[in-house]
């Protein structure tokens, strides 16, 4: 087992971040470990010539990126043992995430909301700060609510179906996920058998904006790149019923204004009214909330 660990500039932070959100299966990892920290870039191969080989490959398609790493031999683990170290319990409020291998030495906290992940490497690891952005908003949309039983989910763009499990664990009965990865799809259904203690959701492979046309969503979770974002903003507006709202991630916090502009002229155009709009940044991300 072979990692690359590469530590890396802001300059270089800043084009892998996004570079990596915009790519549906990955071996690379950015971590930092505290606020202060330097960020490190890591990577795990079977064989030191795959890792070679997937560096340069980095190199051409990141363009600013820089050589120099280190590789480094690990025994007796597999590549999906060593992302683990880079996947923790995660909480907010009364919504916690639970690393499936910490299930039996973790107790599922009494009377609070909580899911078990296990996306791989293929999908990130879940707490990814986009992510994190987009579940802040589903508590607090929780919070606002005394009754979940006729407010419908939507979770647009769904990868691996955390968002929509974390839905679905706070007590919301209508929830839905697609994406357009049939491989996103399968492992979404896979946390489905992770937590037995929920009734399924039920994940699709649809995309934005067609499988947007008829979902009326009290909730719409959409946390995708901006690229998509922008040219979809009538789809995800439209998709929106009235007095619900939108949560939109995957944007780069330099991006927001570009975001909100975009949602704000369909709105004007379809003369919805906005009575709210927020951002919080985690990060080098940002998100947008629309309240209509």
């Amino acid at each position: 087992m072979i990692t690359l660990k590469k530590e890396l500039t802001e300059e270089e932070v800043e084009l892998l971040t996004w570079f990596l959100e915009s790519q549906e299966e990955s071996y690379w990892i950015l971590e930092q470990k505290e606020p202060r920290d330097p960020f490190y870039l890591f990577g795990y191969f079977d064989k030191k010539n795959e890792a070679t080989d997937a560096f340069r490959v980095l190199l051409t398609d990141v363009q600013g990126l820089t050589e120099g790493f280190e590789l480094e031999t690990l025994e007796d683990q597999d590549w999906k043992e060593a992302y683990k170290l880079h996947l923790k319990y995660w909480s907010d409020r009364h919504l916690h995430w639970i690393p499936l291998w910490e299930k039996e030495d973790r107790a599922a906290p009494e009377g609070q909301a909580f899911i078990y992940l296990d996306s791989g490497m293929a999908f990130g690891t879940g707490a990814h700060e986009t992510t994190r952005l987009c579940a802040r908003r589903l508590v607090d949309f929780a919070e606002r609510h005394a009754s979940f039983d006729s407010l419908n989910i939507v979770d647009a763009g769904c990868g691996s179906g955390i968002l929509a499990l974390s839905a679905r664990a706070l007590g919301f009965q209508q929830v839905s996920g697609f994406d357009f990865d049939p491989e996103a799809v399968r492992i979404a259904d896979e946390h489905n058998d992770f937590n037995a203690h929920l009734s399924p959701i039920p994940f699709s492979v649809g995309s934005v904006p067609d499988d947007l046309e008829a979902a009326s969503a009290d909730l719409l979770l959409a946390n995708i790149q901006t690229n998509i974002l922008v040219p979809c903003a009538t789809a995800l507006v439209s998709a929106v019923a009235p007095g619900g709202t939108l949560a939109l991630s995957g944007i780069l916090k330099e991006e927001i204004d570009q975001v909100s502009d975009a949602i704000r002229a369909v709105a004007k155009k379809s003369e919805r009214e906005i009575k709210e709009e927020d951002s919080r940044i985690d990060g080098q991300w940002a998100d947008l909330l629309v309240l209509f």
